[in-house]
């Protein structure tokens, strides 16, 4: 297997690297910022494999919150209050993938459906036992716990 290495522009200022093999597999290409952490919005073929850790974003929320956008692993924290997440539009969040995770015995956490739309038919979950998780993924109409 080898690999090119093409020079992307990145209006941001650091030159990304676009790295191409020339495998008969799927489409593998992956932009490399300045650190040479690997970036990518959208990753076709029948898997992602690694050989070494995979990293992805923990966030803890303490308050009433709408998640979308960054982070895909929520620590949820009710330690001081009672309060509610709501997830992002169901038609925007095709295939992403939301873990809560509930840190404290304090108070519920609920996690809403945006506005009427659902988690495994009704629109809300309530977290309320300390370290108990939620694992919600979107078919594009809905969340579904998994």
């Amino acid at each position: 297997m080898s690999y090119i290495n093409v020079p992307v522009y990145n209006p941001a200022g650091a030159n990304p690297l676009l790295a191409v093999t020339d495998s008969n597999t799927a489409s593998a290409a992956v932009l490399r910022d300045a650190s040479g952490n690997i970036n990518a919005s959208a990753i076709t073929g029948t898997s992602l494999v690694t050989t070494g850790n995979l990293n992805v974003q923990v966030q803890t929320l303490t308050t009433t919150a709408t998640v979308g956008g960054t982070g895909s692993i929520f620590i949820v924290d009710g330690t001081s209050a009672i309060f509610t997440v709501t997830l992002p539009a169901a038609a925007a969040s095709t295939n992403l993938v939301y873990i809560f995770i509930k840190k404290d015995s304090a108070h519920n956490v609920t996690i809403k459906g945006n506005a009427s739309e659902n988690i495994n038919g009704s629109n809300t979950s309530v977290m309320s036992s300390q370290y108990g998780a939620l694992r919600l993924v979107c078919d594009g109409t809905q969340w579904w716990t998994f």
